[in-house]
């Protein structure tokens, strides 16, 4: 068992020692110390001088530069050259006319100053500088305010109540893509303002104090490979052309970037997470896209070096991200598969084995969708993405497997049952028509019967109408539970494609801890609680830790054509006095249409437990159960709670005690809270106690009889 200590300092450590080994452990500590010496002489690097790129990018004026950096260069990235780019605008054009006409938008959007910080359009906060090479009546952007609360931050410090997601957003420049896609698709009239738009904002951040937006190395390798994606879609248009010594402080500015990632690496933590991952893949992807910046051959080889052992050390053998979050899981799915392009691309190794884990990743991603056809919100999510052409939710993966797909041959990608998985607006980008037209000539795969990832303990029943996911495995990051949560044996239910019962999502980190560990606490999910108490005591001071002492495990899976069956244990609830052990058992009867969740709690007593189900949809009414409902639900259960709007329920749970519902919170996105409800069955007594809870559709649907 942990004890009470491991929230303090000392025994944090000693849980780390016990978790990772003394040779990492020394490893990081040398690092530091190297780090500490270092950085006196390092700290405020200087960019390379104009002279310094000219002559990297064999130009003898600058006038000769905007020509060098449009010059093609070779590998499987549609973004190689102006010629390749400009087949892939009239590819989307021509195929996805549709999300031609969205990238516009987004463009005007960005042009009007406005930005989306987690799901909300807000303008660019302004300054009063001046930025040097900009265009004739452009407003500095003040990149150190929160864009929503209008806080400033000071260097590296965050104000009280301040979130520097918030300020990042801006700062890792999506947006300058979006003006850039904009400008290959629009009217030439209307290009121009575009193109002009994205070297202004890209100017803007080269010349602006060096503070909160140069904090987090990942959020500046990002930045910077957002940086070359937009020069290179521009490279051998109009505006580089007209504006030569704004290509150059570009290019010196990016070339910063690289250097200052790469002296300030995230590979000096216990155990490296999806940042290092970022700040491996962004500044590879530059060196890629921008062979001819100083040093970028040696520097993609040590990223690529560095990026394959991350894809072993981040990645369980089920190829599932080690983090204990699918959001994260997907985020880390697109950094892995942009350095691996980025290597092919810069012509340096990468390990066949590699992508053969890689492949592994995005086929997790298929596996495990649900009924809506999205990734079930399991452990932590910052809404994070590493594409960045168009928006997307954390949950969403049909536009990204075509990518994996038409990258790797890989028809089990090509999956038949989600509509949306056709050539995405990123595949056109990236892979080109070449890309699109791989994807038209692979056959279309049949899903699984279910998902199951057997090492990160997750798995996803399916029926016709019905799915459900369930999450019993590890923390994540190593025991150290850095995007964990309290959800063992929780579960995600969709009905018809409706959430009906789900995960309360993440809503902040630092930007409310309160919040923070409300939402990954054990009342939150859709399982069982004991006594009041969490599965696993989380460290109230320590928002990214939630060590491992629940120890959940699947007992058993069966799939056949009628049935699933899953039932899992954690011990979490073993430090009780006396101790129990939480045992749920689901069943989809794939025949029937209904889902049985046994709770078992074994061990001596007595105790009180809460079977919770979290209902995103606020919308749910209790009454007993009727006489013609007995057949549907037997004998045993009394009570019924129909989960959506009244009168026209999506789901009915049933129980054989009267449930109550309790106002509760859940986030679609980071940054994001709305009103939800939970379902509370209260049950006490000396264990063994068994509760049933009983979930069908209410409506009837596709010839089947309504309840």
């Amino acid at each position: 068992m942990l004890p009470v200590s491991i929230f303090g300092s000392l025994g944090w450590l000693a849980y780390l020692a016990r978790v990772v080994s003394a040779r990492r452990l020394a490893e990081v500590a040398s690092k530091r110390i190297l780090r500490q010496v270092r950085r006196p002489l390092t700290e405020r690097p200087e960019p390379p001088s104009a002279t310094a790129i000219l002559d990297s990018f064999g130009a003898g004026s600058a006038s000769a530069l905007p020509r060098r950096l449009a010059e093609p260069i070779r590998g499987p990235l549609a973004l190689a050259s102006p010629g390749r780019v400009a087949r892939s605008a009239r590819a989307l054009q021509d195929r996805l006319p549709l999300e031609a006409e969205r990238a516009v938008e987004r463009a005007e959007r960005a042009l009007a100053r406005n930005v989306v910080v987690f799901g909300r359009t807000v303008p660019l906060p302004v300054s009063e500088r001046a930025v040097p090479l900009a265009s004739r009546g452009w407003r500095a952007i003040d990149w150190e305010v929160c864009p929503l609360s209008g806080a400033r931050f000071h260097g590296a410090r965050v104000p009280a109540g301040a979130d520097p997601k918030f300020p990042w957003v801006v700062g890792r420049m999506e947006d300058v893509v979006h003006l850039a896609c904009g400008a290959r698709l629009a009217e030439p009239w209307r290009a121009r303002a575009f193109a002009d738009a994205a070297v202004d904002r890209m100017l803007d951040l080269a010349a602006a104090p060096r503070g909160i937006q140069w904090s987090c190395p990942m959020e500046v390798a990002l930045r910077a490979a957002n940086q070359a994606i937009a020069l290179r879609l521009l490279a051998g248009e109009e505006v580089l052309q007209r504006r030569p010594w704004a290509v150059c402080e570009l290019l010196r500015s990016i070339a910063f970037h690289v250097a200052w990632v790469k002296g300030r690496l995230e590979d000096d933590r216990a155990v490296p997470n999806n940042h290092l991952v970022a700040d491996l893949a962004g500044i590879l992807l530059v060196c890629a896209l921008l062979p001819r910046l100083p040093g970028a051959r040696a520097t993609a080889r040590l990223a690529a070096m560095g990026l394959a052992n991350a894809l072993f050390e981040q990645t369980l053998p089920d190829g599932t991200s080690f983090e204990g979050s699918l959001p994260y899981h997907r985020l880390a799915t697109e950094l892995f598969f942009l350095g691996e392009l980025a290597a092919d691309t810069a012509g340096v190794p990468f390990p066949e084995r590699g992508r053969e884990r890689l492949r592994a990743m995005f086929l997790t991603c298929a596996d495990l969708v649900d009924g809506r056809g999205l990734l079930p919100q399991i452990g932590d999510c910052d809404s994070g993405q590493a594409i960045p052409f168009c928006p997307r939710e954390s949950a969403e993966v049909a536009w990204l497997l075509p990518i994996g797909a038409a990258r790797f041959g890989a028809a089990e990608l090509n999956r038949s049952e989600l509509r949306r998985s056709q050539p995405s607006p990123e595949l056109i980008w990236l892979l080109g028509e070449g890309g699109a037209r791989r994807l038209e000539r692979l056959p279309r795969a049949r899903p699984p019967r279910d998902g199951a990832r057997a090492d990160a303990g997750i798995r996803v029943i399916r029926s016709a109408r019905m799915s459900c996911a369930i999450a019993c495995g590890p923390n994540g990051t190593g025991g150290t539970g850095t995007h964990g949560h309290n959800d063992k044996l929780s579960v995600e239910i969709c009905v018809d494609g409706a959430l009906v019962v789900g995960d309360p999502g993440t809503g902040s980190y630092t930007g409310d801890p309160m919040l923070r560990n409300l939402l990954r606490g054990t009342a939150a999910h859709s399982t069982v609680r004991v006594d009041g108490e969490e599965q696993q005591p989380i460290p109230p001071t320590r928002l990214f830790a939630l060590p491992d002492s629940a120890w959940a495990r699947c007992v058993a899976f069966e799939s056949t054509e009628t049935e699933a069956r899953f039932v899992g244990e954690h011990r979490g609830y073993l430090r009780l006095k006396p101790g129990i052990v939480h045992r749920r058992e689901v069943r989809l009867d794939r025949v029937g249409e209904r889902l049985l969740i046994e709770d078992r709690l074994i061990g001596s007593g007595p105790h009180g437990a809460e079977i919770r189900f979290l209902l995103p949809g606020a919308h749910a009414t209790t009454r007993k159960i009727r006489d013609e409902e007995g057949a549907v639900f037997g004998a045993e259960p009394r009570w019924i709670v129909e989960v959506g709007p009244r009168g026209a329920p999506l789901a009915l749970l049933a129980g054989p005690s009267r449930p109550r519902l309790e106002d509760a919170i859940c986030s679609p996105g980071y940054g994001r809270t709305e009103r939800a409800l939970c379902v509370v069955f209260a049950v006490e007594g000396e264990p063994p106690v068994v509760h049933r809870t009983w979930i069908v559709p209410a409506a009837s649907h596709a010839g089947r009889p309504s309840i």
